[in-house]
């Protein structure tokens, strides 16, 4: 992908090649199809794009987070909250201790701030998907799970979804994958 440069009126060049990271979480542009590892194609978008969103009693009931802490490699982690139909973005969290606080306990404090935000706005119902791949999730699930507090908060359901993503395929084939509820869930993800 080339960025040109252009300073009064002259073509500098090219200053630097954007990570996927930086294109599809700033710049809005989402990867390509096909291109091996995408989590979220192009297609999907679009359709999402189009689609006329519908308010439902359930959608305002449900709060949905999804979080991903991304300790290791150059992502940041994320926490995700979509309640009445509104997916957004929460927190960013960046690798590393930050003043003796670890990566893991600022997710679970950035989930927690997000699930008592939107109980304050109607939700009695919460799912979580916390994604536990690479071996590092297992202590936001339990953190999840062990929060009394949160699942008083929710009488409707409070239901904690160990999501996988790293995982090989189930027995039963490309199919049913141990990730698979991250791509279908109720309401309104795309």
């Amino acid at each position: 992908m080339s960025w040109p440069v252009v300073i009064k009126g002259r073509l500098l060049g090219t200053i630097f090649r954007p990570l996927r990271g930086f294109l599809y979480g700033v710049m809005g542009i989402p990867p390509q199809a096909g291109s091996g590892d995408t989590f979220v194609l192009t297609g999907r978008v679009d359709a999402a794009l189009e689609r006329d969103v519908m308010v439902t009693p359930e959608s305002i009931r449900t709060i949905q987070i999804g979080v991903d802490c991304g300790r290791f490699g150059d992502e940041a982690g994320k926490v995700y909250a979509l309640h009445r139909c509104e997916l957004n973005l929460r927190a960013t969290i960046q690798g590393g201790e930050v003043n003796g606080v670890t990566v893991t306990r600022r997710c679970l404090v950035a989930r927690r701030q997000a699930l008592l935000t939107d109980h304050a706005n109607g939700a009695t119902a919460a799912t979580v998907h916390a994604d536990a791949g690479g071996r590092y999730g297992g202590g936001i699930v339990d953190g999840l799970k062990e929060d009394l507090g949160l699942r008083k908060l929710f009488p409707d359901g409070f239901v904690v979804h160990e999501v996988n993503n790293d995982s090989e395929p189930s027995s039963e084939g490309a199919t049913s994958y141990a990730n698979i509820v991250t791509h279908y869930g109720p309401g309104c993800w795309a």
